[in-house]
């Protein structure tokens, strides 16, 4: 159970409790749930909450993500392979989380270069790559959706980007990420020359739009624990799940004497975890405390 600190007005602690009982809340988290179906039914109240400025834009940039996504479904039903979905995905997430993050952090799909590696290695495509941009040349750029390759001294993060949370995309997106294990198995010395490995606050993470056909939690959860063996692994989030589970599901990764574990973790009533995501991200790249805020998960979506 997420612990909710807000302060609510003395004046609607009747309203929040007779609103509880109608909604036939267990008795154990009725006043968790009750504050929070309250706050998404009443804007004002919610309005009055600190740490609430800005927020409601916040989800709505998200929404038009999604929107572009269900164009792209939407033309994908004319072709005989749907892959468009998955380009405009990745370029959606991309552009947005390119506004959002701090100017230092670059934000572009593309390749990581070491330089103790051979010219004759083959190169992956990733699809996210967050980078120090201030510092960080830029080996070359291609193609129109301008893929950059960047230095392994300068990636601070790793997303990968699926349409849909299937047991194969999970499979995919982590056998891609674990491409990286080889830059992230240790940490350069400042006078380290050729630099070898991430920086220290690299982090790595997945991204799905929605749930896929016949979803098997066994199946997908084995491989999404697989990242474990990644440094910086933060799991995932789904940013649509189905009707009955509206906004973001974060998929958090945790690990308790060597027991891996993924924990689906679902807003009671209509909430959003993308904020406690994009969190974690910034606390990775800053290393500043994470903040707390009336975020996104209490609005009404």
């Amino acid at each position: 159970m997420v612990k909710v600190e807000i302060d609510i007005i003395d004046s609607v602690d009747t309203e929040i409790k007779e609103f509880a009982k109608k909604s036939k809340i267990k008795k154990d988290t009725w006043l968790q749930n009750a504050i929070i179906a309250y706050l998404q039914h009443n804007r004002d109240i919610y309005g009055q909450q600190p740490g609430t400025l800005g927020w409601k834009q916040f989800m709505a940039a998200k929404r038009e993500v999604i929107d572009k996504f269900d164009r792209a479904k939407e033309i994908d039903k004319s072709h005989k392979t749907s892959v468009y979905r998955g380009i405009i995905a990745e370029s959606a997430f991309r552009e947005w989380l390119h506004q959002f993050l701090p100017k230092k952090f670059g934000v572009t799909a593309g390749y990581i270069i070491s330089q103790v590696e051979s010219d004759s290695i083959k190169l992956s495509h990733f699809d996210i790559i967050i980078y120090n941009q201030i510092e960080s040349p830029v080996y070359w750029t291609e193609g129109l959706e301008k893929s950059r390759a960047i230095p392994v001294e300068y990636v601070l993060g790793v997303i990968e980007v699926k349409s849909s949370l299937t047991p194969k995309a999970a499979q995919e997106a982590i056998e891609h990420l674990l491409e990286l294990k080889r830059y992230a198995e240790g940490v350069d010395t400042p006078d380290a020359y050729p630099k070898k490995y991430f920086p220290g606050q690299f982090f790595c993470a997945t991204v799905f739009f929605e749930f896929g056909r016949g979803i098997n939690n066994k199946k997908i959860g084995k491989w999404l624990c697989k990242g474990g063996d990644l440094r910086g692994y933060l799991g995932g989030i789904i940013l649509r799940p189905k009707d009955h589970a509206p906004g973001a599901i974060r998929l958090d990764y945790i690990e308790i004497e060597g027991k891996r574990n993924i924990h689906m973790l679902i807003m009671a009533g209509n909430g959003d975890y993308l904020s406690d995501f994009i969190e974690e991200i910034l606390v990775k790249l800053t290393g500043e405390r994470k903040r707390s805020y009336c975020s996104p998960r209490f609005l009404f979506l």
